[in-house]
């Protein structure tokens, strides 16, 4: 109740290519690389509070049913607030990460997106080639080092394994309670989508050269593999129905047969897609879901399950720097909206119904 029924915009200082947060009232929380990390209300068009990081926050923040909005930012920290910005604690790779784990990286940004595990646990990937588990109260789990910066976020099987992929061109399969290798699969290409999960446990994963990989979750020995033409930054989506979709910057979405790889469709939107598909509701009830996906023209698309848009939604129409409208950010899906974030530091929330 309240919501607005059509879209609207949000400034920031700087660009945004982290994907928002949306909560169970469709409040959007999205850091920017103007340093802060805001709070933004689609019904009184206004930000309810900001909170200012040491440098840029280029990775999506995580929310706690506790009520604990977890933060990593470019200045080396992990930030937990409460709902209404109060600091509870920081985690500061810098100061926090014992000596024994030295690192021959000069950068340490938080850049994979924080995850929330099903036993409660924060689960990240640095900069600084580690791979982190951090606890509910600020202190660290274990680390683990790879070869490379980690620009992936986690995903998780059950309570036993969780999966990331790192730019030293693997994709890994640790332990979530010990953080030992359970194994590693060389994609032969960097990695910075993050892996996503099906059903039955396959695990897919894209790579900088364009191709997509199933692989089995038990070794992570590959299954199949299909080409794009083009860098897979964005995650990919799983649906029920067996269907996988994945972009890639040669502009166009991909439907994919899991268990073959086989292509079912492509819709082709004419620039790069960073973003990564979402799967939401389809508010006329016509299909099980739409495909939500950004492009780098600004557009944001909503696809049906047999590969034809909907509708679409140019976000330079209220753009604050129209020259530069990249939507490299994902799709934030909320109860009764979704929101989008573009590289001019815009923040749009759109009306599932708006169309």
């Amino acid at each position: 109740p309240g919501l607005p029924r059509s879209p609207v915009y949000f400034r920031t200082g700087n660009g945004i290519f982290s994907t928002p947060v949306l909560d169970a009232e469709d409040r959007i929380y999205v850091g920017s690389a103007d340093h802060y990390f805001y709070v933004f209300d689609p019904r009184s068009g206004d930000a309810l509070w900001r909170f200012k990081a040491g440098e840029l926050i280029d990775s999506a923040a995580a929310l706690s049913r506790e009520g604990v909005v977890y933060i990593p930012a470019g200045d080396a920290k992990i930030h937990a607030l409460d709902l209404s910005g109060k600091k509870l604690w920081e985690f500061d790779v810098l100061h926090d990460r014992p000596e024994r784990l030295h690192s021959l990286s000069t950068n340490y940004w938080w850049e994979g997106n924080v995850t929330l595990g099903p036993d409660g646990a924060l689960y990240a990937g640095n900069d600084d080639f580690f791979f982190y588990r951090i606890e509910p109260d600020g202190s660290l789990g274990w680390a683990y080092r790879t070869g490379l910066q980690i620009w992936s976020a986690a995903s998780f099987s059950g309570r036993e394994a969780v999966y990331f992929a790192g730019f030293d061109m693997n994709l890994y399969a640790l332990d979530q309670k010990t953080g030992r290798l359970k194994w590693k699969t060389n994609l032969k290409n960097p990695l910075v989508a993050s892996p996503a999960v099906g059903e039955d446990g396959t695990i897919f994963q894209g790579g900088f050269d364009g191709r997509f990989h199933a692989l089995e979750p038990k070794r992570g020995r590959i299954k199949w593999t299909f080409e794009t033409g083009g860098h897979i930054y964005g995650s990919a989506a799983v649906a029920l129905d067996g269907t996988i979709y994945v972009s890639s910057t040669d502009g166009s979405l991909y439907a994919l047969a899991a268990e073959s790889g086989k292509k079912k469709w492509s819709f082709y939107t004419g620039d790069a897609i960073r973003s990564s598909p979402s799967l939401g509701p389809d508010p006329e009830g016509r299909s099980a879901y739409l495909v939500y996906v950004g492009g780098g023209e600004g557009e944001v698309y909503a696809i049906d399950p047999e590969g034809r848009r909907r509708w679409s939604y140019d976000t330079l129409t209220g753009a604050s720097l129209p020259d530069y409208p990249n939507i490299n950010a994902s799709p934030a899906l909320g109860a009764t909206g979704l929101a989008v974030a573009s590289a001019n530091g815009d923040v749009i929330w759109i009306p599932y119904e708006y169309y």
